[in-house]
């Protein structure tokens, strides 16, 4: 029987989260970048909330194929 330190363990645990914090900074960034440029285009108002709206539900979805829900 082979025996894992916990150390170890504990070690590839932490890099595993390092990695999704990164992502989620990642993510928050071009998150606030393209509502910061939806937001200072000249878009009539119907139109720029259609692309809010779909723009959000593909990060939401990305995001959560990213974090292995899907």
């Amino acid at each position: 029987m082979i025996t894992i330190p916990l150390a170890l363990i504990a070690l590839a645990e932490g890099a595993g989260l390092i990695s999704l914090l990164i992502w989620l900074l990642v993510l928050c960034v071009v998150i606030y970048l393209l509502f910061f440029i939806l937001g200072h285009l000249a878009l009539p108002e119907p139109i720029r909330t259609v692309i809010v709206v779909v723009v959000a539900l593909i990060l939401l979805l990305f995001l959560v194929n990213r974090l292995g829900f899907l």
